[in-house]
């Protein structure tokens, strides 16, 4: 009986540390911001002018069924110095890559506020990309690698999230 009773205390207690940790539902908001002025590399400035834009559709695209209010806000802060500084076809894509704080503040409960940094970059994506592409004639600036980093950058803030 005495057994049964710690059995089941500690059943409450693991469930309710699981709930305690879980990703907090629903999303009510995502706000990506981008500082594109602070952006001192002009190529890298204009390739990035809808990032802010284009992350935000990502991330709610892949959270559509968990969107609702009330809700966590989740923000991201797109680092305008990691964007300036990795942004060189030159280089190649090796150096190049994509960091952003990200803050998901749940406004029903707190105990769920989370924060981490996120970086992404071409050893990230090699898995997205399609299986004929030549990373030896991908650039930074080309279509195909922005869209595939704002994609991976969005899947792993939810994988994350998720953990």
């Amino acid at each position: 009986m005495f057994r049964n009773l710690i059995a089941a205390a500690m059943t409450t207690v693991l469930l309710s540390t699981a709930s305690y940790a879980a990703f907090p539902d629903p999303i009510a908001k995502v706000n990506v911001s981008v500082d594109l002025a602070s952006v001192t590399n002009k190529p890298a400035a204009d390739r990035y002018v809808n990032l802010s834009a284009d992350l935000n559709a990502a991330i709610t695209t892949i959270l559509k069924d968990r969107l609702g209010s009330p809700g966590a806000e989740i923000t991201v802060d797109i680092s305008a110095v990691e964007l300036s500084n990795s942004f060189t076809d030159a280089a190649g894509l090796a150096d190049t890559h994509l960091v952003g704080l990200v803050n998901i503040n749940d406004t029903v409960n707190n105990a769920n506020t989370r924060s981490f940094e996120l970086t992404i970059d071409v050893n990230t994506i090699k898995g997205l990309l399609p299986a004929d592409t030549d990373m030896a004639t991908m650039t930074a600036s080309g279509d195909l690698f922005y869209h595939t980093m704002v994609d991976a950058f969005a899947q792993n803030l939810v994988a994350e999230m998720d953990k």
